[in-house]
């Protein structure tokens, strides 16, 4: 096992356990010691599972992505079978031709309600919207936005927090130095 840890290997490792891996494995897959792990999370104040929601939003972003290709595949495939049927409708008009045989026009009815039914099954099945679906969704859409910029806000805030405590740290030691010289210039001795 591994004691020393470099600065990239050290980021990392924070990083994953911030995004809520066990500390323990991290330890293990990395070949370092966990105490040193432990000791040095600990130091440095890392918490494990603060960024557990922003990664969860990264995937809830991906997966609506892939959702949406997927409906606009299946709108376009049902338009192109709309189209088609139209197609053929008008040029039987512009031919003026009716189907004189019953069975082609029943055919074409079949198709049309076979058609309309399955566009029915498939809007339920991939959560095709009509246009206030849509606008609702949109309205969904910018509260998670705003959720989401709620949560990055409060990431960069924790980043300055943690800046902000070192500047302090920094600063009272400063401070403890002068106060340890003007002691010594005065003739009291400071235990250390």
């Amino acid at each position: 096992m591994i004691n020393k840890v470099s600065n990239a290997i050290k980021k990392e490792i924070r990083k994953r356990f911030e995004y809520g891996e066990d500390l323990k494995e991290l330890a293990y897959e990395y070949k370092l010691s966990y105490g040193t792990l432990r000791n040095l999370s600990s130091k440095e104040k890392w918490e494990k599972g603060i960024n557990a929601s922003i990664l969860y939003i990264k995937e809830v972003e991906k997966d609506i992505e892939s959702h949406i290709a997927e409906r606009e595949e299946i709108v376009n495939h049902y338009r192109n079978l709309h189209k088609a049927t139209l197609a053929y409708q008008i040029e039987l008009e512009r031919k003026k031709q009716r189907p004189t045989n019953k069975d082609a026009e029943t055919a074409l009815k079949t198709r049309i309600s076979s058609h309309r039914e399955n566009y029915q099954f498939a809007k339920e099945l991939y959560s095709i919207m009509s246009p206030q679906e849509e606008i609702d969704y949109k309205l969904r859409l910018a509260r998670y936005e705003a959720y989401k910029s709620e949560v990055l806000a409060g990431e960069k805030e924790r980043e300055v927090k943690l800046d902000a405590d070192s500047v302090d740290l920094k600063l009272k030691k400063i401070e403890l130095k002068t106060k340890e010289r003007k002691a010594k210039a005065y003739g009291v001795v400071v235990d250390e």
